[in-house]
């Protein structure tokens, strides 16, 4: 389709969906969150299922583990995801650590990736992200998997519900061919 022009645009996830409402935006990755699932003018496309790991800064008594459980992260304080901004990572991270019984102890929200990793690098807290942040090779930070996650993040297309669009439709069967050619 050489004649469409593709332009990525990264930003707050409520202005995301506000601009996708006022046809400003045609389509857009959303991590989950209770308010899409509630949205009947809107169509999800589950895209991939994407595990969380801990970020801990380097030298932290727990970095040399080579796994870590969440009910070890109790006492730690915690850089999260600014909740206006990414609120699905948010309420996943404080909802699989009410499941271990603790309430995080959230130090400092950050809107950015990059911004959690260099508060965790200059020891102000400890991190949950998505597994994909460990492309991102950081110094003074260390990534841990965690056993046993009973849900990952789910990452999703989201575009208007009845979009009247003739580019729309090919766009999502190029996706789908993707999302069924990386499952084989």
């Amino acid at each position: 389709y050489p004649d469409v022009k593709l332009i990525l645009k990264e930003d707050n996830s409520v202005f995301q969906l506000q601009r996708l409402r006022d046809r400003a935006t045609d389509i857009m990755f959303f991590y989950q969150d209770r308010g899409l699932a509630d949205a009947k003018d809107l169509a999800v496309m589950p895209l991939l299922q994407e595990s969380l790991v801990v970020v801990l800064p380097q030298n932290h008594p727990l970095a040399n583990r080579a796994e870590i459980a969440v009910i070890d992260l109790e006492h730690e304080q915690f850089i999260m995801p600014d909740r206006q901004v990414v609120p699905g990572l948010f309420e996943h991270i404080y909802y699989l650590c009410t499941q271990a019984g603790f309430v995080p102890k959230v130090a400092q929200e950050a809107i950015f990736t990059l911004t959690i990793l260099g508060l965790v690098a200059g020891e102000i807290g400890i991190g949950i992200l998505p597994a994909s942040v460990t492309n991102l090779q950081r110094q003074g930070v260390v990534y841990l998997p965690m056993p046993g996650q009973t849900s990952a993040n789910q990452l999703n297309l989201v575009w208007r519900d009845r979009d009247p669009s003739t580019i729309l439709p090919h766009f999502l069967d190029i996706v789908r061919s993707f999302i069924d050619s990386s499952s084989d």
